[in-house]
């Protein structure tokens, strides 16, 4: 049994965006990203930041989801998400670098 959903999703969604991020060539670790949460006075590496964007993309889509006045599962909500302006920024971030 799980004491607490939030804390295993919390834990769960991190461990999950920072493998992703890493099949798209990111160089950065859970630790790394647990650093940066915890100290979130500091300018995170770009690796880290992204990773930190899909997180915040994530949050937002379950924030619709769980809000009365929010949108329901639907591709409008999957555009959103994926347009949101952290994600977006780390797709111009990425698109930078790989033309550099």
């Amino acid at each position: 049994m799980v004491p607490s959903p939030e804390w295993f999703l919390y834990g769960f969604v991190r461990k999950e965006a920072v493998l992703t991020s890493q099949i798209e060539g990111t160089q950065a670790t859970l630790t790394e990203l647990l650093q940066y949460e915890s100290n979130n006075d500091e300018k995170p590496s770009a690796d880290v930041e992204e990773i930190s964007n899909y997180i915040d993309a994530l949050n937002y889509a379950r924030g619709q989801l769980a809000s009365s006045k929010g949108l329901p599962l639907s591709m409008r909500l999957l555009n959103e998400t994926d347009g949101s302006g952290r994600a977006a920024r780390a797709r111009r971030i990425a698109m930078a670098d790989w033309a550099s």
